[in-house]
């Protein structure tokens, strides 16, 4: 019997392989939950990084460009190809918040940081950057359901392309 699957690129897989078929476009380590996610562009894995083992699978419809955690690490957030930017329980694969992207930019890179605010609620922004030369933020208010809007734009006067940003949790006291 033969114990491979051979896919339409001619690529041959074991037939209990449970992993991607498509290059990595994106991974995340949770050192909080001892995971790891990966991404093909369509297909989201999350593993065990202790047991090297699948601990969840879901597919999602429109092609992801780029993804990150939430501060806590507990949702994941997506960029897709429509532009579109979105908030999952990536266990289930089930979308909890879709952050408004009014100018249908194109951004190729997103983060999500805390920062230091009287009122807890609203600490928490999304940051995101691509194509259009500037910075887009949301506020992630968690008593807001399903659709945030966006909070602010800052211009960046570059080159029009922004492939990497780091964000730090600053306190004052």
């Amino acid at each position: 019997k033969d114990r491979n699957k051979v896919l339409t690129s001619g690529r041959t897989f074991p037939t209990d392989y449970k992993g991607h078929v498509r290059p990595i476009v994106a991974a995340l380590v949770s050192n909080t939950f001892n995971q790891i996610i990966t991404c093909d562009g369509h297909n989201v894995v999350v593993w065990d990084s202790n047991k090297y083992t699948q601990v969840a699978n879901w597919n999602n419809r429109k092609r992801i460009a780029a993804m990150t955690y939430d501060v806590n690490e507990r949702r994941l957030i997506t960029v897709d190809n429509d532009r579109a930017v979105v908030m999952w329980n990536y266990m289930s694969g089930q979308q909890l918040k879709q952050f408004v992207n009014e100018s249908h930019i194109e951004f190729t890179i997103i983060r999500h940081t805390k920062v230091d605010s009287p009122l807890p609620h609203l600490d928490n922004y999304l940051i995101a950057a691509g194509l259009a030369d500037k910075l887009q933020l949301w506020m992630d208010n968690p008593k807001e359901n399903f659709h945030e809007p966006v909070a602010g734009k800052l211009p960046l006067y570059g080159n029009g392309l922004v492939r990497s940003m780091a964000c730090t949790t600053t306190t004052h006291t």
